[in-house]
């Protein structure tokens, strides 16, 4: 029984629930502007966004969609926003979505220093996916970008989208801030 003890008092701060920093969205898509994104590509948000929320008691999460054309899009973004309830993100967080290494293949993942608790960026082979992830006061921030690479808009220059992402993901993480 002490054993048992000892091991649930060590372990407890890893199975405790996050202590949350920021608000839920209602609407993802009014709080995610993705303004450095449209200076590369224009306007993100001319185009039906489409905004979806879920709501579980492990995790509340916020979807956004985004695009640069009607029917024929060079660039979608897509942003998430998952408030974690009940544990901790931190343990999973570098593991790369399995979705994306499975439709696209293995990528390359980058530390990103001074945005919230930890960041990375997941690059997929021949850069035609570049994800950010962000992890702050119990929420796990996505904001993925990806081009058709046929129309004129598209962004070609990988560092330019990272920074452009940084920055609309500092602006996100502003807005829902608490």
């Amino acid at each position: 029984s002490a054993v048992w003890a000892g091991g649930l008092y060590a372990l407890g701060d890893r199975f405790a629930a996050p202590e949350l920093s920021y608000r839920a969205a209602e609407n993802l898509c009014e709080d995610f502007r993705a303004r450095a994104l449209g200076r590369i590509a224009g306007d993100l948000h001319r185009y039906r966004p489409v905004n979806k929320e879920h709501d579980h008691p492990a995790v509340r999460g916020a979807v956004c969609e985004l695009r640069n054309g009607e029917s024929v899009s060079s660039l979608t973004v897509r942003a998430q926003v998952d408030l974690h309830r009940k544990t901790d993100p931190a343990p999973e967080f570098d593991v790369p979505s399995l979705g994306l290494v499975a439709a696209l293949g293995a990528g390359s993942t980058e530390a990103v220093q001074g945005l919230g608790e930890r960041a990375v960026f997941f690059t997929t082979p021949g850069d035609g996916v570049v994800q950010l992830r962000v992890l702050d006061g119990g929420a796990v921030f996505t904001i993925e970008a990806y081009g058709t690479g046929t129309a004129q808009n598209t962004p070609t220059d990988t560092a330019v989208m990272q920074a452009a992402m940084v920055e609309d993901a500092r602006a996100l993480m502003a807005v829902l801030k608490e």
